[in-house]
C-alpha cells in the first residue's frame, strides 16, 4: 500500500444473520476515515482466478490492517477441515499479527455454560451448529485478544470507537519511542515482536530480544528443513565414481561442518556473554541480533551441508557411505531447533513475573552438540578399503 492510505478494516462474520450489523459497522468505519472491507460490497477486491473463500483469505492476508470478528448464531460454510469461513479468516488474521477485535452475540454467550455441561444436547433453537460454541470457546481461551459481548449494532460501534482510540494512542506512543531512538540499519528490519522488545525494554530485554530473533531465524528455515527431511535438492548433480576423488570431496565437506560446530561454540561461549553485558549493565542490541542471526546461519549451513550430498551421483558401491555421512548433521540440526524453542520458552517464562528490585535472576543457556556416531562410517570405510585391497 502507498504511504498515506487509510487503514483497512476487514469485517468477518456470517452475512445473512448479521447483515444489518455489518452495514452499520461499515457506515461507522467510513465516518472515522477508515476503509471497511466487507465481502458483499462492490468495493471488495476480487481476483477472478480465485473462488470466494480464497478471495476472502487473500484479502485478509494482503489488505487487512485491522480485523473485526462478529460471531452470531450461525457457523456458516465449512469448506476446510470442519472450519467455517469466518474461522479461517480469523486464523489468517492471527497469522498476520494484526489487531483483532472479537464480538459475540450475548444470547449465544448466555448458553455457553449450559453447552459445556451438556455438549451433546440439542441447541437447534439457539445456534445452527454446536461448532459455534466450540469456536467461541477457542476465542475466549486465547489470551491475545478480548471477547466483547453485544446485543445491538450500536454496542459494537461504541466499543470499537473506544478500542480504536486506544490503538491510536498505542501507535502514537510507539512512534514517539521510535523517533526518540536512532536505530541503526541492522535493527530497523526487526520483526514487530523483536522491535517491541527493543523499544519497550522490559526486564531482561536483552535475553528476550536474543531469544526472539534466534527462534525467528530458525523458524524462517522451516521449508529448507523439509527439503532436508525429504532429501530434496534441485541443484545440478555432481558425478564422482572413484574412491580417491570421493574421499577428497568428503574431507573438504567434513572440514566445513567442523567449522560450523566451532563457530557455534565461539558464539555461545565467547560472543554471547559479552553481548548480554556485565551484571547491572545494558546489553548491546546490535551485537545480540548479530549473534542470534549468526546462530541461525549456522543452522542453515548444517541443513545445506546435508542437502549437498543429494547432489552427488556416485557408484552404487559408495552409496551406503554417502548415506551415512549425509546424516551426520541430523543431531546438530535437531539440537539447534530444540535449543531455540527451549531458550525462548525458558526466558519468556523467567521474565513474565514481576521481579522484585534487587533480586538476582540466574539463567543458564546451554547448547549441547552431540558428536556424530562414527561407528557406521568407520565400518563402511573398512569394508570399502577391504574390497579395494
Amino acid at each position: 500500500m502507498p504511504k498515506g492510505y487509510a487503514p483497512a478494516v476487514f469485517v468477518s462474520s456470517t452475512c445473512f444473520d448479521l447483515g444489518q450489523v455489518r452495514a452499520d459497522l461499515a457506515e461507522f468505519l467510513v465516518t472515522l476515515g477508515l476503509d471497511p472491507i466487507i465481502s458483499e460490497y462492490a468495493s471488495f477486491p476480487v481476483n477472478p482466478n480465485y473462488d470466494a473463500i480464497a478471495n476472502c483469505l487473500e484479502t485478509v492476508k494482503t489488505r487487512a490492517d485491522i480485523f473485526v470478528l462478529i460471531v452470531g448464531a450461525r457457523y456458516g460454510q465449512t469448506p476446510r477441515e470442519g472450519k467455517s469461513v469466518t474461522n479461517l479468516e480469523y486464523l489468517e488474521a492471527r497469522a498476520k499479527g494484526i489487531p483483532i477485535y472479537v464480538f459475540v452475540n450475548k444470547s449465544v454467550l448466555s448458553f455457553m455454560e449450559v453447552w459445556k455441561k451438556n455438549p451433546d444436547g440439542d441447541y437447534t433453537g439457539i445456534v445452527d451448529s454446536t461448532s459455534v460454541f466450540e469456536f467461541i470457546e477457542a476465542l475466549r481461551g486465547n489470551a491475545e485478544h478480548w471477547v466483547f459481548p453485544f446485543e445491538k449494532a450500536r454496542e459494537v460501534t461504541h466499543t470499537l470507537k473506544a478500542q480504536l482510540a486506544y490503538l491510536f494512542m498505542d501507535g502514537l506512543a510507539s512512534r514517539s519511542r521510535i523517533r526518540s531512538v536512532a536505530l541503526p540499519d541492522d535493527l530497523q528490519t526487526l520483526s514487530p515482536r523483536a522491535l517491541e522488545i527493543l523499544l519497550q525494554k522490559p526486564t531482561g530485554w536483552e535475553y528476550l530480544l536474543f531469544a526472539e530473533v534466534f527462534r525467528e531465524s530458525v523458524r524462517a528455515l522451516r521449508n529448507r528443513r523439509y527439503d532436508y527431511d525429504y532429501g530434496l535438492n534441485f541443484a545440478s548433480s555432481i558425478s564422482i565414481n572413484e574412491m580417491g576423488p570421493l574421499m577428497n570431496w568428503l574431507s573438504t565437506h567434513t572440514d566445513g561442518m567442523v567449522r560450523v560446530s566451532d563457530s557455534l561454540i565461539r558464539l555461545m561461549n565467547q560472543a554471547l556473554p559479552v553481548a548480554f553485558g556485565a551484571p547491572g549493565e545494558p546489553g548491546d542490541p546490535s551485537h545480540l541480533v548479530y549473534i542470534a542471526k549468526s546462530l541461525g546461519a549456522a543452522y542453515a549451513k548444517a541443513i545445506e551441508w546435508g542437502l549437498e550430498f543429494q547432489r552427488i551421483h556416485t557408484d552404487d558401491a559408495y552409496s551406503r557411505l554417502m548415506q551415512i555421512t549425509s546424516g551426520m548433521t541430523k543431531n546438530i540440526i535437531s539440537e539447534i531447533e530444540e535449543f531455540a524453542e527451549h531458550v525462548h520458552s525458558q526466558l519468556n517464562t523467567a521474565f513474565a513475573r514481576e521481579i522484585p528490585e534487587g533480586e538476582i535472576v540466574r539463567l543458564e543457556l546451554t547448547l549441547t552438540l552431540t558428536a556424530p556416531d562414527m561407528s557406521e562410517f568407520n565400518a563402511e570405510m573398512e569394508r570399502l578399503q577391504g574390497e579395494i585391497c
